[in-house]
């Protein structure tokens, strides 16, 4: 239990400093010192946020989160690996289709597993929540097997699937944190629209990013 509470506690400081880290990467001039000083402070604390949730998952027998702490790991890991020049960065981007496919199945046959169960249910959620997650991976793995089937990305393309890819991770964690770990915010702000508007925030700003990139590859705020 006291194990337990430390990786809980450490849990919480990395998704605290994770999401200040990630709004902060996403508000910032794409490219600026800021971005890449945050971004980089996002990534490592993103990787003890998902290493303590799976660890805490895992011994609580919470399936549905350890798929979904999967999931944001292999987004902003996929999405980190898109610009960056470490020689592992190329290994993340060639097994992505792998790692997208393997979670792909797991979410698959846990949803079966709760459409199977007594209840219908697994961890308190119905079949169609592993399945949406099924759906998800199924989808990163088809794009990544289109970019890996390409000999080079253009820089637009590379730039498209860092923002939404690191955007998506920031909104599962947000999500994550503002839907289910609200217990550290004042009950007078935890109704159902102020907790919403940080997590529609990401997906509305991502969106934004990501139009104006398709719609014009040299958009000023974008200094790559």
């Amino acid at each position: 239990m006291q194990t337990l509470s430390l990786i809980g506690n450490l849990h919480f400081i990395a998704g605290g400093i994770t999401l200040v880290a990630g709004f902060t990467a996403l508000f910032a001039t794409k490219g600026s010192q800021l971005h890449r000083f945050f971004g980089r402070v996002f990534v490592c604390f993103m990787l003890a946020l998902t290493a303590s949730g799976l660890l805490l998952s895992v011994q609580r027998d919470i399936l549905f989160t350890v798929f979904l702490g999967l999931l944001t790991l292999y987004c902003f890991l996929t999405g980190w690996a898109s610009l960056s020049r470490w020689y592992v960065a190329k290994w993340v981007c060639r097994l992505s289709p792998i790692m997208a496919l393997t979670l792909c199945l797991g979410s698959v046959l846990g949803g079966i597993k709760a459409a199977n169960s007594a209840t219908g249910t697994l961890n308190d959620l119905p079949a169609g929540a592993f399945y949406f997650i099924a759906a998800v991976s199924f989808l990163c793995a088809v794009l990544d097997l289109s970019y890996w089937r390409q000999p080079t990305l253009s820089r637009k393309q590379q730039l498209i699937r860092h923002v939404w890819r690191m955007g998506f991770a920031l909104f599962l964690s947000a999500s994550i944190f503002f839907f289910g770990n609200n217990h550290v915010i004042p009950e007078a702000l935890r109704t159902p629209l102020i907790l919403s508007i940080p997590v529609l925030l990401v997906v509305a700003v991502t969106s934004i990013y990501i139009f104006l990139l398709a719609l014009r590859p040299k958009f000023t705020r974008f200094r790559y």
